[in-house]
């Protein structure tokens, strides 16, 4: 397993979570999109805790699926202190995100 592909699906991972929240949150809400000025408030409702719990355990889930035998759980929870240091950074990009998809 090596490093950048790890980082990789983690990120691909995280995408298709973002993705699948977003999409619940806009049937939920009956909505087509976000407008620009509504996406950070509504991310940073979103991500609580329990999300990034959620997350976790996601990508946990998949990756011992993707890897098997290779699994490498100290890679994975080195990656996510990295990832989960910073809530404001992760807001942001997830903001970034969704304005991307949005396009």
């Amino acid at each position: 397993m090596k490093d950048g592909s790890l980082i990789h699906n983690i990120n691909v991972l995280c995408q298709k979570f973002c993705k699948y929240h977003y999409d619940k949150y806009l049937e939920k809400n009956n909505i087509q999109k976000l407008n620009n000025d509504e996406i950070e408030p509504v991310v940073d409702e979103m991500i609580t805790k329990e999300k990034e719990l959620e997350l976790k355990i996601y990508i946990r889930k998949s990756l011992k699926s993707m890897y098997k035998e290779s699994y490498n759980s100290f890679s994975v929870e080195n990656i996510f202190t990295e990832i989960f240091e910073d809530r404001r950074e992760i807001i942001k990009r997830v903001v970034l995100e969704i304005k991307q998809h949005q396009k």
